[in-house]
């Protein structure tokens, strides 16, 4: 039977209710040993401050299979993960390492590509006093040629057209 017949025929309250109960059912099973063990594990993981995707790939399943196990308030707000995960992209990467490669001529994107961040993830490892300008020389721009200059280059053309000169 498809959703949509469910919906038409089923009003809204008792598909709640069911989906409440299936719930409650699901929670009151008595787990296996294997799955206590693997909800310590994820608990364990993800309480060292290790990412929900980080702890998934450690332990071989889904990111959606390591949330499953991890109760709503235990969970970190979308806020506290970027924070945390800021705090630790900055103590994977070598400062001093960077600041040395910086200062002997690598560009910043080449140390993004090379430490697998963003440039302006290297940009913010480097002190102020050391950054430079590295992009390209600015050409010279040709000034406004004035109404005098103009006539002229148009006489130009003229006299060369009349002489039979191509462009």
């Amino acid at each position: 039977m498809s959703k949509t017949t469910v919906q038409r025929h089923v009003p809204v309250q008792e598909r709640r209710d069911a989906a409440a109960a299936a719930r409650q059912r699901h929670h009151n099973q008595a787990q296996t040993p294997y799955e206590q063990a693997l909800r310590a594990q994820v608990m364990r993981l993800y309480r060292s401050r290790m990412p929900q995707q980080r702890v998934a790939a450690t332990l071989g399943i889904s990111v959606e299979a390591v949330v499953a196990r991890l109760k709503p308030e235990q969970r970190r707000s979308r806020q506290e993960a970027a924070r945390l995960a800021f705090e630790q992209q900055g103590e994977l990467l070598p400062q001093e390492e960077i600041v040395a490669r910086y200062v002997q001529g690598a560009t910043m994107a080449e140390l993004g590509r090379l430490y697998g961040v963003h440039p302006t993830t290297i940009r913010r490892r480097i002190p102020d006093d050391l950054v430079r300008f590295r992009g390209r020389t600015p050409q010279p721009q040709s000034r406004p040629r004035t109404q005098h200059q103009r006539m002229l280059v148009e006489e130009e053309v003229r006299r060369r057209y009349a002489a039979g000169k191509n462009a």
